[in-house]
């Protein structure tokens, strides 16, 4: 648990906002990556999950425990080609 926390307050601390979802047991977030992988769709969504306006400027994006949804997993390739600009991080922790 140290390691989430630690991720977390070093985003708040790096930029203006932190957009934060942990990917453990959450069947919304599951159900969001089982669509198209249209970045800008799952942006939006998350921005209603998060209640945090993602903006690349601004926003550190951060999935915690995101091998947990293997569609999700996958999307990081289109943030990276899709979305180069984003702030986005992406959390395994290993037990």
């Amino acid at each position: 648990m140290e390691r989430h926390g630690s991720c977390r307050s070093s985003g708040e601390a790096a930029t203006a906002k932190t957009a934060y979802v942990n990917f453990d047991d959450n069947e919304h977030m599951a159900a969001l990556f089982q669509g198209n992988l249209d970045i800008q769709r799952i942006v939006t969504a998350l921005q209603i999950e998060t209640n945090t306006m993602i903006t690349p400027e601004d926003t550190l994006l951060i999935f915690d425990e995101v091998q947990e949804v293997p569609r999700a997993l996958t999307s990081l390739k289109y943030f990276n080609e899709n979305a180069p600009h984003t702030n986005a991080h992406f959390v395994r922790l290993v037990k």
